[in-house]
């Protein structure tokens, strides 16, 4: 074969795969497309699939404390004839960036009380600890503190909250008068009352130090923000960013954003969500149930702008799976969770939908929603990549900018 006929058969082939070099291409940035705009794919967030740059900038005396939570957790289930769930969030270290971000909330004083009501979240509980542990190392152990309700659960939760939780905080330093956690709480009966008076009685039960434990050192004395969580999948940095928002815009209340679902996605709290504009639902309900949320803020042009730029914006109300509270219509103004008044004229709603309408009335009312921060119920079945399955996948994925590269040599 001649050195011309073998410069047109290369010069042929290259030709025949370009088309394929550009479908690479085109597939390589779709994928990080898909994958890196969390508005495009509504699964968990874009670093829990490529390798997390710049990686968490740990100390040793955290990664010790690490150990030895994983150490308390790995021999308690074990001591109870169980595996340790593997967390959902591989990494709760904040990187620097987030630990200069969020340094304001160490200015001044005040005590952030974290509180929730619970029960059966033992798969939850190895990710809750470990961002619990990247709290207090931020914030410092002597500016939290804790109001836990717990029960009735027939797994391992009382007994890691009892036996794990509560001695790993002493270990923390966080003051023992700090602490406030009850468990194995008797079962409701909803069928025996209202369920949203139920409810706020059990609310209003772990608020209860607030009002019942403020004398000095204790776990309601000198509250600056209340943080309230229900049972979803949380890490360090979703609990940091939300207090962070609540901090600058001065809010009365702060929430995240949370979904049921993300595949499609489906809005969780279809009941409590309002806009501030409209007094509207996030979005329109088809049925008495969920639907997909495809058509969010439909009536609130501006929610919709700020929910796509994931940047914070205001409601009239919203709960979301995580909530920061300004402490003090709780405690000068007796707002407290409650049920409808329906003898003067108030429509049925949420216990967290009133609370938000009577900040509103006590001048409190400066709500807000930050969209960058979502949390979930549940997780997809599957297994979350390591760092190194992360950086693999994301070299694959390289592939075929490589293959063109190579065919133009």
């Amino acid at each position: 074969m001649s050195l011309a006929n073998s410069f047109n058969l290369t010069t042929s082939m290259m030709t025949r795969s370009r088309p394929r070099s550009i479908a690479g291409i085109v597939i390589f940035c779709f994928i990080l497309l898909v994958y890196w705009n969390p508005r495009i794919h509504h699964n968990l967030s874009p670093e829990d699939y490529l390798p997390l740059l710049p990686e968490p900038a740990s100390s040793p005396k955290l990664e010790g404390r690490f150990k030895d939570l994983e150490r308390r957790l790995e021999e308690h289930y074990g001591e109870k004839g169980q595996v340790k769930p593997d967390r959902v969030y591989p990494y709760h270290a904040l990187t620097q960036a987030q630990q200069d971000r969020y340094s304001l909330l160490t200015e001044g004083t005040g005590v952030y009380m974290f509180t929730t009501i619970t029960r059966q979240i033992q798969d939850q509980l190895p990710d809750l600890l470990a961002a619990i542990l990247v709290v207090v190392n931020t914030l410092g152990a002597t500016r939290v503190s804790f109001s836990f309700l717990e029960g009735p659960s027939t797994d391992l939760t009382p007994t890691v909250f009892r036996e794990v939780l509560v001695p790993f905080l002493i270990s923390l330093n966080v003051p023992e008068s700090r602490i406030h956690i009850v468990t194995d709480s008797p079962k409701i009966d909803f069928s025996a009352g209202n369920r949203i008076e139920l409810l706020a009685d059990l609310r209003n039960q772990a608020l209860g130090p607030l009002w019942d434990m403020r004398g000095k050192g204790e776990v309601g004395d000198n509250v600056k923000a209340v943080v309230m969580f229900n049972d979803v999948y949380l890490k360090a940095e979703h609990f940091l960013e939300v207090l962070y928002w609540h901090h600058v815009n001065g809010a009365g209340v702060t929430t995240a954003w949370d979904w049921w679902k993300r595949e499609p996605g489906y809005y969780y709290d279809i009941w409590v969500g309002r806009t501030v504009d409209s007094g509207d639902l996030f979005y329109p309900i088809d049925n008495p149930w969920w639907s997909a949320s495809d058509r969010l803020f439909p009536t609130s042009e501006s929610s919709k702008q700020a929910f796509e730029a994931l940047e914070p914006f205001p409601v009239y109300s919203a709960w979301n799976g995580l909530a920061v509270l300004d402490p003090a219509p709780l405690i000068s103004h007796g707002v407290r969770f409650r049920r409808s008044d329906r003898a003067n004229g108030e429509c049925a709603a949420s216990e967290c939908t009133l609370i938000c309408g009577d900040y509103w009335k006590e001048g409190a009312g400066r709500i807000q929603v930050v969209p960058a921060v979502q949390v979930r119920t549940s997780v997809p079945g599957r297994a979350i990549p390591s760092t190194t399955t992360k950086m693999l996948i994301f070299m694959i994925s390289l592939c075929p900018v490589f293959f063109l590269a190579a065919a133009r040599l």
